[in-house]
């Protein structure tokens, strides 16, 4: 069988294309942060490159909400991009993954000193 996403691409319905290969949930210093690896599928997407997201948890206003609430504000979980110093990429989702860990962790390691 062909894959699915390369003939979605090839089908021109979709600018883009992506399969998530790897992702890992990770808390550092009680914040949560998830990391997807992922393959494009499309000319020259060979390799695998990898994106963190922070949860977040803000309060909501009841007029923003869609649906109706009673209370004065509630509260809601979002995931945030937390972008790395640099990109990461390689060939192989799970090297792309260990480095993404490795980078995060170094974000969260005490300063020197």
């Amino acid at each position: 069988m062909t894959n699915p996403l390369k003939q979605v691409h090839e089908g021109a319905t979709f600018s883009e294309a992506y399969h998530v290969g790897r992702t890992a949930v990770v808390v550092a210093d009680e914040q949560t942060y998830r990391i997807e690896v992922l393959k494009a599928y499309g000319p020259g997407s060979a390799l695998y490159t990898a994106q963190c997201w922070a949860q977040k948890t803000v309060s909501v206003p009841p007029a923003a909400l869609v649906l109706p609430s009673r209370a004065e504000h509630e509260d809601v979980t979002l995931w945030v991009r937390h972008p790395f110093d640099s990109p990461l990429e390689g060939k192989s989702a799970k090297r792309v993954l260990a480095h993404a860990l490795h980078c995060l962790a170094e974000q969260h390691a005490p300063a020197p000193g």
